[in-house]
């Protein structure tokens, strides 16, 4: 039998698919959250859907649509990360994809807009990559940067420079050749990667900040995995040195083996969202870096309608999640205004849940989630077959 753990949105959220008119706060339903799902068709076939999140806490409206570039339906996708970047009216999305583009070989693939053509980014030319699995991408000031897992489980970053993709092995770095050189002088200072603690299975990564203000300049990298092992890591990039790759969970506490990781910055604080595997059900915890390091306890983000957390999990398996901090819309429920919220998304086969956080007087009271079934707006009749991965990123940025 499933498990239904949608709370007082669920109903508000398919309510919206039907063009009625849930209650609401405000009136106000301009988008904070954009919204990408990688979703399988009966004929095995993938493609992309988009959407965006709106409205305040308690009445989401939450859609989804084919996605087109250059005319054509983006399909044949293994995972996808969408970014938008404050590059005036224009919105930059990154995809990762295992797209076969011209010569058959799979490749990661960008795009400016929807209307652009993809522009390839293949892996670095020392390295035999032949398939893309896993990506998430991330603003680091008015920069992209792209993070992937390879066929064979490595983690690799990839970053544009004078019109082209720069790629590099995080666990090795280069203590081989550099990244944006085949050769390296025999005296030249190596830079050692993060360590060796792969294959990974899934990535994420984020860019902290130097303050709250509005493209406040980066100061650091995060990068996120889960090992085949079923272990959470963690590592910084300052631009030019790599922390070692550290175990979350021996740091905090063991909630169980994770199969999928998703983070989002907000300042210097890094927030860290995983979904595990305890006691046969499908968990989706939340945990917060602080800018000195130390990690806070681990929170389900799983209620029930209630409100109360719901200990007993998803019996249904959750494949993927996505987490960003978005512009608030609407009322607090407690304490004062706030600019932002943390925004998390996350998937079973057949149903998009999305929570949103807000901090109130005692440190993060959680928002309400939503569910609604992607089948009711991305595909006609019986094509929908399930879902696969899911992104969700802020929009829209400042002109």
């Amino acid at each position: 039998m499933r498990r239904f753990y949608c709370g007082a949105l669920c109903i508000t959220s398919l309510c919206a698919l039907a063009s009625c008119q849930p209650p609401s706060s405000s009136s106000s339903t301009s988008p904070v959250c954009g919204i990408s799902a990688v979703f399988e068709l009966q004929t095995l076939a993938t493609r992309l859907a988009t959407g965006s999140k709106s409205g305040p806490i308690g009445a989401p409206a939450i859609s989804l649509s084919y996605a087109t570039v250059g005319g054509s339906f983006v399909e044949g996708l293994t995972d996808v990360s969408e970014v938008k970047l404050p590059v005036g009216p224009i919105v930059t999305r990154l995809f990762g994809t295992n797209l076969t583009v011209g010569t058959g070989f799979p490749v990661l693939a960008q795009s400016t807009n929807r209307t652009n053509a993809w522009i390839n980014i293949p892996g670095p030319s020392r390295d035999n990559i032949v398939r893309w699995e896993r990506t998430s991408a991330t603003r680091l000031g008015t920069e992209i940067r792209g993070c992937y897992v390879s066929g064979d489980g490595r983690a690799f970053l990839a970053w544009p420079s004078t019109g082209k993709w720069l790629v590099g092995d995080i666990e090795l770095w280069n203590t081989e050749p550099a990244p944006d050189a085949p050769l390296v002088p025999p005296d030249a200072v190596l830079t050692p990667g993060a360590g060796r603690v792969g294959p990974f299975a899934d990535i994420s990564c984020a860019g902290a900040e130097a303050g709250l203000t509005p493209l406040a300049q980066p100061t650091e990298l995060h990068v996120c995995a889960v090992t085949t092992d079923a272990r959470i890591w963690h590592t910084v990039f300052n631009g030019s040195n790599w922390t070692t790759f550290a175990d979350v969970q021996q740091q905090i506490s063991n909630n169980g083996p994770a199969e999928t990781v998703a983070c989002a910055a907000e300042g210097r604080n890094l927030h860290l969202i995983a979904v595990v595997r305890r006691s046969g059900a499908w968990f989706v915890d939340h945990t917060i870096r602080g800018p000195n390091g130390a990690w806070r306890n681990w929170v389900s983000l799983l209620d029930e309608a209630s409100g109360n957390v719901w200990t007993t999990g998803s019996s249904d398996p959750i494949r993927d999640v996505g987490a960003a901090f978005c512009d608030a819309d609407g009322p607090m429920p407690t304490g004062p205004r706030e600019m932002k919220r943390l925004n998390v998304a996350w998937i079973t086969d057949q149903d998009l849940f999305i929570v949103e956080r807000s901090r109130g007087i005692v440190d993060w009271a959680p928002g309400r989630s939503g569910s609604v079934s992607p089948s009711a707006s991305i595909a006609p009749g019986a094509s929908f077959a399930k879902l696969r991965s899911v992104s969700i990123t802020q929009m829209p940025f400042p002109p």
